[in-house]
Parts: structure tokens; sequence; C-alpha cells
């Protein structure tokens, strides 16, 4: 018995699968298959738009009527504001101009310059004003010595006037104060500090760098070994 519905089982799953495998091979068949068809070699086409307005009919014979422009068929918008009611436009009416009045200038009144002044005139402001050492290089030699007599008159007969002679008494001493403490001051940072030891120049010191000798450091006298490539003694430079 159980070799019976053994065998069944085994047929049923075979025929089972078979059913499948026919099926499966039905579908790929029928499968759609694109082909790309095959280019031909060569620059592409080029493709030109042309429009072709319709062709209007000749006005009739009589008529005298212009044939109207051709309108082109224009789809409509949808969702357009509704035309609003304006109203027209007024404007006002040009005021006639007053030919009585006056008439415009296009821009403002110049005035003539004044006058130049004379010669002379010139010459004695130049020699008055413009003896300043700033001015004077303007100045002609005549002027310029001119200048230089005008400004020098009186300087001999003038009474001698020491410094601060215009000053007052309090302004003087107040001068003489500040120049008292400046004095002071300056000596004080020129006076050596308190407990500061310097140490004397050595004899044997004759103006160039320390090389030995006492005042060569602070911590002591320094020694130097001898060179072992130095000559022992030098000789004189040939003439």
């Amino acid at each position: 018995m159980q070799t019976a519905s053994r065998r069944r089982t085994i047929s049923a799953l075979a025929a089972s699968a078979a059913a499948h495998l026919v099926l499966l091979t039905v579908l790929a068949l029928q499968a759609p298959m694109l082909r790309v068809p095959p280019e031909v070699g060569g620059p592409p086409e080029p493709v030109i738009p042309i429009l072709i307005m319709p062709r209007v009919p000749p006005a009739a014979a009589g008529t005298g009527t212009r044939p109207a422009p051709i309108q082109l068929h224009r789809r409509p918008q949808r969702n357009l504001p509704p035309a609003l009611p304006l109203p027209p436009l007024v404007v006002a009416p040009a005021k006639p101009e007053d030919s009585a009045a006056a008439p415009k200038t296009s821009g403002p009144t110049l005035t003539p310059p004044p006058p130049a002044p004379p010669e002379s005139v010139r010459s004695a402001l130049r020699t008055t004003f413009g003896c300043t050492e700033a001015q004077m290089a303007g100045l002609s030699q005549s002027e310029r010595e001119r200048c230089l007599e005008t400004l020098g008159r009186g300087a001999r007969d003038a009474p001698f006037l020491p410094p601060g002679a215009g000053l007052s008494r309090d302004k003087r001493a107040a001068f003489d104060k500040a120049a008292a403490d400046k004095d002071t001051r300056k000596t004080a940072m020129d006076r050596p500090a308190a407990g500061a030891t310097t140490l004397p120049a050595p004899s044997d010191y004759d103006g160039e760098p320390y090389q030995s000798g006492a005042g060569a450091s602070a911590l002591g006298p320094q020694s130097f070994p001898s060179s072992k490539r130095a000559a022992p003694k030098l000789d004189r430079l040939p003439p």
C-alpha cells in the first residue's frame, strides 16, 4: 500500500513540474522583444520649421473693401481676471500763455567782474600785506628789498625787551619754579644710584674692547688659550 501511494505522489509531482515547465516556456516565447533598427550613417538631417500663411482670396470687383488682416486662432487662456471698467482719462486743457508777461531767462544773470585796480594800488598792497616769509618768494627783487627795509625800520632804536618782560609776577614765578624742578630731576637722573659699584678701568686699557684685564668681566679676568696656528712673533709687513 505504501509503495502504491508513494508512486502516485511521485507521479503527481512529476506531472506538476512538467506542467510548470511547459507554462514557463510558453511565457518566455510570448515575451515582446524590442529590436533596434539599424541606423543609417551620416550627419543628422536638419529640420527647418516653415510657417505657411493661408492665401486670401481677392476682393470682389466693385466692392472697394480692403481685405481684413488675418487673425490667427489662439487658445483662450484660463484663470484670467475679468476686465475692469476704467474711467476715461481727463486731460486738463493747456492754459494760453500771456503775451504781455515778461520773457523768462534761461539761466541766472551774470554780473560783470569789477575793474582791476591800477598798478600803483597793487604794488602798495603787495609791499604792505605781502611782506611775509611765505609770500616774499613771489615778489621781485626791488619789492623784496623794500619789504626788508620796511620790516627793519626802527629796529636799531627800539628798546631791548628781556625774555618774559610782558609776564606778570605770578606767571614768572611759576615758570621759574618749573625750570628749577626740571633741573633737579635732571641732576637726580644723572647721579649714579646709591650702592652701585663700578669696576675701574685697567691700567693697560687702550680704548679698544676688553680682551683681558680686570675690566673684562664683572666675574673676574678672562683668559684665552694661545692659538697654535699663530706665529710666536709677527714680522713687519714688506714695503
